[in-house]
């Protein structure tokens, strides 16, 4: 399946801690899931198609769609970093392998526990929390500008949910 990244890799490695080392075979999921998941729960599906189709069609530079383009580059980017930031953790942790579920050793640097990890996720999942919270009230308060945003979502879609929180 194909999906639109409104974030790539590059961005991301700018906006937060995420090592310039870290393969993308860590970001790209981290991604998705934080799209396909978390994003569309607070903006809504009809909102995050529009935005999505803009970005593939390269028309998200156009005069008309800047407000779409402000919302992309000033409060949707931030928030996925952060969200990728928290669920990243764990993968970049474990890996599993034909042998199970497995952490790597170095002799020069030492893994994070369990908890660590679960700490650090809960640490950037609140930052992502507050990013979105600031997300939200941009586009309500700016609703005119994205309409995808009120109108209602057919069966298979999601309605935008301000309230939402990142596990």
């Amino acid at each position: 399946m194909e999906y639109t990244l409104l974030i790539n890799s590059d961005t991301l490695k700018q906006l937060s801690l995420i090592d310039i080392n870290v393969d993308e075979q860590y970001i790209r999921p981290a991604t998705i899931s934080a799209q396909e998941i978390s994003l569309v729960q607070l903006i809504g599906s009809s909102l995050y198609k529009a935005i999505c189709e803009k970005v593939n069609d390269n028309t998200i530079m156009d005069a008309e769609n800047s407000a779409y383009k402000y919302l992309l580059d000033n409060y949707i980017s931030i928030y996925l970093a952060y969200l990728v930031m928290s669920d990243i953790q764990l993968p970049i942790q474990f890996k599993i392998r034909n042998k199970g579920i497995i952490t790597t050793n170095d002799d020069r640097v030492q893994n994070a526990t369990m908890e660590d990890t679960l700490m650090m996720k809960q640490y950037w999942s609140n930052k992502a929390d507050y990013f979105g919270k600031r997300l939200s009230t941009y586009i309500r308060n700016n609703s005119g500008d994205y309409p995808e945003y009120c109108c209602s979502c057919s069966d298979d879609g999601v309605s935008p949910n301000s309230d939402f929180k990142n596990g």
